[in-house]
């Protein structure tokens, strides 16, 4: 009975740490998403702007001193954002890797399940046995006590 109560709390315990990592996991997921969509629409950002200075330095002659290093810093901002959002990324990638513990923690459960359903079957017949056990010693004139 006590090892019954043992292992039920390890299933409870693995459910709920699996359903807390799921969460976690999901969250982190739908984080993920929104950071590698920024990191799109920065790249775009950045290629249109190097596009632009690319189409404006044909046009440098015309351009004034002023105009040029305006873009430039124009654009050192969104590269500096960009390879924090890349650093970003990589930490959330390394994190989305806890997946990998759900489905080992899934695999785990499914044992732990039927080893649960075989106690609760053993345990029923250990009663049933049990009772049988209790029976009086005289049953009455010509039946005999079985054992």
């Amino acid at each position: 009975m006590e090892g019954y109560k043992v292992m039920e709390d390890q299933v409870q315990s693995l459910e709920a740490e699996v359903k807390a990592r799921t969460e976690e996991c999901e969250a982190l997921r739908i984080q993920l998403q929104r950071v590698e969509v920024e990191k799109a629409q920065l790249k775009e950002e950045i290629q249109s702007l190097k596009t632009l200075l690319e189409a404006g330095m044909v046009r440098e002659v015309a351009m004034s001193a002023e105009r040029k290093p305006q873009m430039l810093q124009a654009i050192h901002p969104l590269e500096d954002r960009l390879v924090a959002l890349d650093a970003q990324t990589d930490e959330h990638l390394a994190k989305a890797k806890c997946q990998e513990h759900f489905q080992e923690l899934n695999v785990l459960k499914e044992p732990l399940m039927e080893t649960e359903k075989q106690l609760k079957t053993v345990w029923l017949e250990v009663l049933k046995f049990q009772k049988h056990q209790k029976l009086p010693r005289n049953l009455g004139p010509g039946i005999q006590e079985m054992r």
